[in-house]
């Protein structure tokens, strides 16, 4: 039979079967796979060691009795005649103990004098008190399993932790593709384990177990039984993620938890658990149904808390100019987390570029300059403050373009920003927030996209566009000058007539229905 199955037949834990299988007391054979057989002599003799173990006999006895050393009969009656006398022991510790409370004495009053004289004729027999057979385990728990779920668990809800202090507090938004975002997995599992670090330590100096290991029933102790000081905690958890998790390098902590695997089905103690205790104890149905249960939970604030990061600051209008620039620079950072193709542009409160916005020069190249293409914002305000519009404008500078003059490209890289900045209906606006997000933008872009529709070669055109989704705003462009450009087949893009030499002033309004 399997170890399992000799657990459910004798209710020892599996780390005490390896103990005893380590102390001779059983011989199982070896399959063909090279895991162990038990035999039902085996579960005879666990449950032989399990009651004399339960009457207080020690291991070395029962070991001689295995070997027919000493008889069964005589070994008990001695026995009896111990347990006897402890009984009697502990019954005058009991007298005194009552005699003791009937004198009225404190403890600033107590004189310990004649007491200890009385309680020093013979020591109490520890015997009875603790069952000798809780101590018999393996330190090394050989269940990989249960070790990697406990774990498992602790390192998500600090996963969730970290998540929350990540998006909600620093504000650190990665892109989520290519090889940032596997940075953005590497950092999140660093985070984690860099929380867990703090965390674990404290949880097994005080209250002795992490939550994983309470909920699956793990004990990790020093030697003597006694729960882990702070320094040796640290030390344990900080090797664990050296040694057993390689620092969350993808492929290579696979490598490192097959390794960990392997050594505990050959009971073979971790690097991080010699000097120490590790235990195991039976956890039954119900406890695993409550750890599905608890893990189910996580997946509500592992989807919620990177939604709740896409929420703009200042949702409900009118708002005011530095209302306005926190919302844009939010939009700014978090929008092009999820590509990040392109340097970010910051505004200043009074609308000026603490980050100039690059210039575009061709498909994926994008030119950071003192000067950059666009001007500083300057917004109109009513009585209040509130702002009721805002205006910019866009010019390509430097000659840097080539004949062929893109307007769509840096058009809808920032103006939707600064649309969805003054946030009109932004209060209606509900979850989920990255999908609701995206959505405005897309309406942002739309309506940037209509105003590229004027005659760009015109100077004094103009064209005017509302976005009834984004609560009635109205956009606005006027072609302050245009000189030696001409239109192209490609809608949204121009051409120069002698390259390095024509001018383009586009002014932009958008404002809010009145």
């Amino acid at each position: 039979m399997t170890i399992k199955e000799l657990e459910r037949r004798t209710g020892l834990p599996r780390t005490s079967i390896r103990f005893y299988e380590q102390e001779g007391f059983l011989h199982p054979e070896r399959r063909e796979n090279n895991y162990r057989d038990y035999s039902p002599e085996d579960v005879r003799t666990l449950e032989k060691i399990k009651l004399l173990r339960q009457l207080s006999l020690d291991l070395d006895t029962i070991r001689r009795l295995q070997a027919g050393e000493i008889p069964l009969g005589q070994v008990l009656e001695q026995q009896a005649q111990a347990l006897e006398g402890d009984r009697s022991d502990l019954a005058r510790y009991a007298q005194v103990c009552e005699k003791l409370s009937r004198t009225g004495a404190g403890y600033e009053t107590l004189d310990p004098g004649p007491w200890l004289a009385a309680l020093a004729e013979k020591n109490l027999p520890p015997s009875r008190r603790v069952d000798p057979a809780e101590q018999d385990a393996i330190a090394a728990a050989p269940y990989p399993w249960r070790r990697f779920f406990a774990r498992a668990l602790d390192v998500t809800w600090m996963g969730v932790l970290w998540s929350g202090l990540q998006y909600l507090v620093l504000r650190w938004y990665w892109p989520e593709h290519g090889l940032m975002g596997i940075a953005e997995g590497i950092v999140t599992a660093w985070g984690s384990w860099l929380l867990l670090l703090a965390v674990e330590p404290i949880l097994l100096c005080t209250w002795g177990y992490t939550p994983g290991k309470w909920l699956l029933r793990l004990k990790v102790r020093r030697e003597d039984g006694s729960k882990l000081d702070w320094e040796r905690a640290v030390i344990r958890t900080a090797w664990i993620f050296l040694r057993g998790f390689a620092l969350g390098i993808p492929l290579l902590n696979l490598l490192c938890l097959g390794t960990c695997y392997d050594r505990c089905l050959k009971d073979q103690v971790m690097p991080w658990d010699v000097g120490l205790r590790y235990t195991a104890r039976p956890a039954g149905k119900k406890r695993a149904a409550a750890y599905v249960g608890i893990l189910l939970l996580t997946v509500s604030p592992n989807w919620l808390i990177p939604d709740l990061s896409w929420r703009l600051p200042h949702p409900a209008g009118p708002l005011t100019p530095e209302q306005v620039v926190e919302n844009y620079n939010f939009l700014e950072q978090r929008v092009d987390s999820v590509w990040g193709e392109r340097p970010q542009a910051v505004l200043n409160p009074d609308g000026s570029w603490k980050h100039t916005p690059p210039a575009y020069l061709e498909p994926w190249t994008w030119v950071e300059g003192i000067n950059g293409p666009w001007s500083p914002v300057e917004f109109s305000t009513n009585q209040k403050g509130k702002v009721t519009a805002l205006t910019i404008t866009w010019s390509p500078v430097w000659n840097h373009y080539e004949r062929e003059l893109d307007l769509w490209t840096p058009a809808t890289e920032f103006l939707p920003n600064l649309i969805m900045a003054l946030s009109p209906g932004g209060e209606s606006w509900d979850a989920p927030w990255q999908e609701r997000i995206q959505e405005k933008r897309m309406d942002a872009v739309g309506l940037t996209l209509g105003l590229l529709e004027a005659d760009m070669t015109l100077a004094g055109s103009s064209r005017t566009e509302t976005a009834q989704s984004l609560g009635g705003l109205r956009g606005a462009v006027e072609v302050l000058a245009s000189q030696g450009y001409q239109e192209t087949i490609h809608s949204g893009t121009l051409l120069q007539e002698k390259s390095g030499t024509a001018e383009l002033v586009l002014q932009f309004t958008i404002s809010l229905s009145s």
